[in-house]
């Protein structure tokens, strides 16, 4: 009975021991597999990590409460490393479970990376704000600037931007500087500060990286700097090189413009022509400048196929692009589209210079062919009315003068002469015809002393002859009519040697005259004379 004691005693002791060692066994063994996840961890080995993580967490029943909450924490926050579906949920879910984790520092710099792929650039920031930059490596706080930078880029904030990769350009190791030095060169390229733009490009440009992404900044950034010879013969060499479509098109439309800005119209034209052919929706200035390049070398019917693109828009652009249609209208003579085009242009107030412009042309084919939208004398009296200093000022008085004549508004016609600065001959003759006219008409009405102030006017002028005769002779029959016989006979007698229309009329006349003058003698000798050849009505 003893030795079965000390038998029973010796088996539960040799258990125990075994037991307890078995059991120190497999808390060594979870503890190595707990390590192993966190050195998987830093070493970036995430799929694996993720697994011993997830494994501590749901099987290892002896955990400690801090471990099992660090092995839930890395478990989200690989989930959000590698982009997994519902990480972002997971997330979240752990900190609801422990609002008040220590982790949650580490969290930020794994959210931030899966915010920013997913492109959602404010939570990025935010989440790079919580970030504590004293707790982080050299390398990671270099990845931190840059990765602050490009969120800030992205949502607008250049200014950050370039202050924080700035930054991060001082701290990186070489292999990191490329990325940032292409960056802050887009960052100066945008906001037009080229000579820092070159410095970063410069650093660069020579490894083969980033020689096909820079050099076409270099070429944009010398025409921006209206070194239009250095952007063309950049550009020409880079389309030497093995570039994509979508460049080659870009650096032909760079060089096309810098031909345009030296006014080597034939020159820019082919490479603003491949730049269009490759653009399925090409911009209002693109196709204006094509169009005004075309028209420049005399190709007005593509001009004009340009143009009409543009002028269904309201802008400075399409105000300028029915002024050049207008032009292009004008040069293949057809005349009434040139007239819309040019009113188009003028109805529109965006640049006072091209208004101006077209107005001028809209009034001078008004006055040339006609408008059936308005009167050719409105829009020439507009055209003086709104541009009282323009330098062609007399010659469109001019031609107000002359549209009032061939609209037969013969009163107008002479306030428009009133009107003018300085005469000429042709101007003149115009005067003493309308005064004329107008003398007669009033005449006609009875209204004598409104004939005598237009005969009088006419004859001022003596340019044309008949005109001159003919007002004297109704001056006279003014004269006549008001009873002043005097004045009516000298008159008469000035046209005795003259030819006009109404000669055969004047002895009839002056014998009437000096019959009411009661000068018989001569009165009979001014009737006899003209029954010698009386008009065949009397």
């Amino acid at each position: 009975m003893k030795s079965e004691k000390i038998l029973l005693a010796a088996a539960v002791f040799y258990f125990g021991i075994a037991g307890a060692q078995q059991s120190q066994y497999f808390a060594q063994r979870e503890n190595y597999r707990f390590n192993l996840a966190e050195n998987l961890y830093q070493t970036k080995i995430y799929n694996a990590s993720q697994y011993e993580y997830a494994r501590q967490y749901f099987y290892n029943q002896n955990l400690s409460r801090s471990k099992k909450e660090a092995a839930q924490f890395f478990d989200q926050v690989i989930g959000v490393i590698l982009q997994k579906n519902h990480a972002e949920e997971g997330l979240t879910a752990f900190i609801k479970e422990y609002p008040n984790s220590a982790y949650f520092a580490q969290a930020n710099l794994p959210l931030a990376d899966y915010y920013l792929a997913k492109k959602d650039f404010d939570k990025a920031l935010e989440t790079l704000g919580k970030v504590n930059q004293y707790q982080l490596s050299k390398e990671e706080n270099t990845q931190y600037i840059l990765k602050l930078g490009y969120a800030k880029f992205m949502t607008g904030d250049s200014k950050g931007a370039t202050d924080a990769l700035e930054e991060a350009y001082k701290s990186a190791d070489e292999s990191q500087r490329g990325d940032i030095a292409y960056m802050l060169g887009h960052l100066y390229y945008s906001n037009r500060q080229n000579d820092q733009a070159f410095r970063y490009f410069d650093s660069i440009k020579d490894q083969p990286k980033y020689s096909k992404l820079v050099r076409p900044y270099y070429v944009q950034m010398y025409y921006n700097d209206k070194d239009y010879d250095k952007a063309i013969a950049e550009g020409n060499a880079l389309l030497n090189e093995d570039i994509s479509e979508s460049y080659k098109a870009e650096v032909h439309k760079i060089i096309g413009e810098s031909y345009f800005m030296k006014n080597e119209y034939a020159e820019a034209y082919p490479h603003l022509k491949d730049y269009l052919s490759v653009q399925q929706n090409p911009s209002e200035n693109d196709l204006y400048e094509m169009g005004f390049v075309a028209a420049q070398l005399k190709k007005y019917d593509e001009a004009v196929s340009y143009y009409n693109q543009l002028i269904n828009s309201n802008s400075a652009l399409a105000q300028n692009a029915y002024y050049q249609l207008g032009n292009a209208y004008l040069a293949v003579d057809k005349k009434q589209e040139a007239l819309s085009a040019f009113r188009s242009s003028y109805q529109m107030d965006y640049d006072a210079k091209v208004k101006r412009l077209a107005h001028e042309q809209y009034a001078k084919l008004s006055y040339d062919i006609g408008n059936p939208f308005e009167s050719a004398s409105t829009v020439i009296q507009n055209y003086i009315t709104q541009n009282p200093n323009a330098s062609n000022l007399a010659e469109m008085r001019s031609m107000l003068v002359k549209s009032y004549l061939y609209s037969g508004n013969y009163k107008e016609t002479l306030n428009a002469i009133d009107r003018l600065q300085n005469s000429s001959r042709d101007i003149d003759k115009i005067d003493q015809e309308v005064s004329y006219l107008l003398g007669t008409e009033e005449f006609n009405k009875g209204n004598y002393d409104e004939a005598e102030k237009y005969f009088l006017r006419s004859l001022e002028f003596n340019i044309n002859k008949e005109f001159y005769n003919r007002a004297l002779y109704w001056l006279a029959q003014v004269y006549y009519q008001q009873g002043n016989y005097p004045s009516a006979i000298s008159r008469y007698e000035k046209l005795l040697n003259e030819n006009f229309p109404e000669k055969q009329q004047l002895p009839y006349d002056l014998g009437y005259a000096y019959f009411k003058a009661k000068k018989f003698d001569l009165a009979q000798t001014y009737f006899k004379q003209y029954l010698t050849n009386p008009k065949p009505e009397f």
